[in-house]
């Protein structure tokens, strides 16, 4: 999954997941979807992330496997385009997956 974060290129995000799959963003903040529904809607959606947030660092930690469940802890280091201010994540996905790809992923984070 890390390997799919790269920064400026969000094009294989997508990728991972089934025609009919779902990302979630359970505390997405007011304004923006908590969940994205499709393959394609889930690509427009993450489109506009390389204009709005520059990444320098994405820091793998901690990855859980069980079955068809993985949880992914990870951070994400970076800045905020338009305001300049300090872009510093922390995230805990949970991921559904079949066959190599993922009907369902469930982002939190905490910003620091």
């Amino acid at each position: 999954m890390s390997a799919s974060l790269k920064p400026k290129d969000v094009t294989p995000w997508p990728e991972l997941f089934t025609d009919d799959g779902v990302q979630e963003f359970p505390y997405a903040p007011e304004g923006r979807p908590r969940k994205v529904e499709g393959k394609q809607a889930i690509a427009m959606y993450i489109a506009d992330f390389p204009g709005m947030f520059e990444l320098y660092r994405v820091n793998p930690a901690n990855f859980y496997h069980d079955g068809d469940v993985v949880i992914a802890e990870f951070s994400a280091d970076g800045r905020a385009v338009k305001t300049g201010n300090p872009y510093n994540q922390s995230y805990i996905s949970v991921i559904f997956h079949k066959d190599g790809r993922s009907p369902a992923i469930s982002n939190f984070g905490t910003r620091s």
